[in-house]
């Protein structure tokens, strides 16, 4: 297990790094970049109420957020964007896996459990 006081804890790629990966990803299901927008959205009010898209990836603690953006959406006369939910990959004790689970050395980045140390 990680020694949670180092400075030197597990690393969790920042946002723009997961951003620049995720391609690879899409290009190794076959889906080609012109069928896909990569955009972070930090508030319901930026273009994804003006703008047109397809469909929206989201998780179960986003899913409702989702759901104001087609409400807004609507209320504004804009098409409902296509919802796609993907629900929590569960670690070995049925916990979702979550960065902040393997940055504490709860699991490892596959979702196995890690012994604690004493």
């Amino acid at each position: 297990m990680p020694d949670l006081l180092s400075d030197d804890p597990p690393h969790i790629p920042d946002y723009s790094t997961r951003e620049k990966n995720f391609p690879d990803f899409l290009k190794e299901l076959g889906i080609p970049k012109s069928r896909y927008q990569i955009q972070m959205f930090t508030t319901p009010h930026e273009t994804i109420l003006e703008d047109d898209y397809d469909a929206m990836l989201v998780s179960p603690e986003t899913y409702p957020v989702a759901l104001k953006i087609n409400e807004l959406r609507k209320a504004n006369g804009r098409p409902e964007i296509k919802i796609i939910r993907i629900e929590y990959v569960m670690a070995a004790d049925d916990i979702p896996i979550s960065s902040t689970r393997v940055v504490h050395g709860e699991i490892d980045v596959h979702g196995h459990l890690k012994e604690s140390q004493s």
